[in-house]
């Protein structure tokens, strides 16, 4: 019997009807694929705030077998690198099958953990699977969850490690960070302060990103799978950020006050 991880988040992060959810995703869309994509950062707000971007970054992806998903762990709940033990993941959309080939070679890396506590009522993934769905149909996926707790080290020798992932499946997965940036505070702070984070990201740099997010005290949700994600792509040849975009919750709320950043970025080989 499949081991299934129900939605949680349907119908308030996302609408929860299928007829909806699919036509309001196929028309946020970019158009345009970049096949050499191995890599990309998406929000992952309540739709109304950051899913059009979120859209336009798994829609800028080519083809791919596998998303390997890496989110923050907003819950505490869990290991520090939580993998998810279920077969299939479902969505008002159906059910996207988790790849056990990818999922193995992962947790055979130190440090990743086999652990569903992590996942029982995240978002971070959730939210970005029905946009997958619809962009990327046949893909299947790898759930990983990342939360704070150790030292900077092992965020960059994990990222390290999964280069050999990358290296055994290369032109078969793609790597997927969900985050947001700077939270609750206004509409010009958010901006600046999503600006430094930004660089290092641009730059590929993960120390730098550590640094100026601890420094500037920015309140980047997803920093620790980001930083695993740039030491991967640290071990690879000719590798450049593209932006999709960069924003925050105002631009929806219309409350400039207390607002959320949303950035968007891939990474071509």
């Amino acid at each position: 019997m499949k081991r299934i991880r129900n939605p949680v988040v349907a119908g308030r992060f996302y609408p929860g009807d299928p007829l909806h959810l699919r036509r309001w995703i196929s028309s946020q869309g970019s158009g345009k694929r970049y096949a050499d994509a191995i890599g990309g950062i998406s929000p992952h707000a309540g739709y109304i705030f950051s899913g059009d971007l979120a859209c336009k970054v798994i829609s800028s992806m080519g083809e791919r077998d596998v998303f390997v998903i890496m989110g923050p762990n907003h819950t505490g709940l869990g290991q520090l690198c939580s993998v998810s033990s279920a077969d299939v993941w479902r969505t008002p959309l159906g059910d996207v099958e988790v790849d056990h080939e990818v999922r193995s070679a992962i947790l055979e890396i130190d440090g990743m953990e086999l652990d569903d506590s992590a996942h029982l009522y995240e978002h971070s993934i959730e939210v970005q699977l029905p946009i997958i769905q619809v962009f990327h149909p046949k893909a299947r996926i790898v759930p990983i969850t990342v939360m704070a707790g150790a030292p900077l080290g092992f965020y960059l020798a994990l990222g390290r490690a999964l280069q050999k992932v990358q290296a055994m499946f290369e032109g078969r997965i793609v790597w997927l960070v969900s985050s947001d940036m700077n939270h609750y505070e206004d509409h010009e702070t958010t901006l600046k302060k999503d600006e430094l984070a930004i660089e290092a990201i641009l730059e590929i740099d993960p120390e730098k990103l550590f640094n100026v997010v601890e420094t500037y005290d920015i309140s980047m949700c997803g920093v620790y799978p980001t930083m695993m994600l740039l030491s991967l792509l640290q071990g690879l040849n000719q590798v450049d950020a593209k932006v999709i975009g960069h924003k925050t919750s105002a631009e929806a709320s219309g409350d400039y006050d207390q607002v959320v950043g949303y950035f968007g970025c891939l990474f071509l080989s």
